[in-house]
C-alpha cells in the first residue's frame, strides 16, 4: 500500500469505508445483472425453439451438436443457437424433403 493510499484511508471512518465498499459491491452486482439480462435473445434461439423449428427431438439436437452439425454457444451456461444458422438448416432440410 502506498503512502497516499494510507493517508486517504486514514481520513475516513470505518463506517464511511464500509459504506464505500457496500456501494461499490452493489454497483458491480447491478452491472452484472444488466450484462446477464442483455444476453442475446433476438439473434439466438433456445434449444426448445430450435427443436420446434426443425421438428426434431431433443436427442437428435444434442447428437447434431456433438457431431458438429449445428453450432451452439453458451450464455450463462445456457445453450443458444444462431437464428440464421438454424434457418439455413431448416431451408436445407426443406430442400432435401421436397
Amino acid at each position: 500500500m502506498t503512502e497516499t493510499q494510507q493517508i486517504l484511508l486514514s481520513q475516513i471512518t470505518p463506517e464511511q469505508f464500509q459504506t464505500m465498499i457496500t456501494a461499490s459491491v452493489k454497483a458491480a452486482l447491478e452491472n452484472r445483472e444488466t450484462v446477464e439480462s442483455n444476453a442475446p435473445t433476438d439473434d439466438y434461439m433456445t434449444a426448445k425453439e430450435v427443436r420446434s423449428t426443425l421438428k426434431i427431438s431433443q436427442t437428435t439436437l444434442y447428437k447434431w451438436i456433438h457431431k458438429g452439425i449445428i453450432a451452439v454457444e453458451y450464455f450463462n451456461s445456457k445453450p443458444r443457437f444462431k437464428r440464421s444458422l438454424v434457418m439455413r438448416k431448416q431451408n436445407n432440410k426443406n430442400e432435401k424433403g421436397s
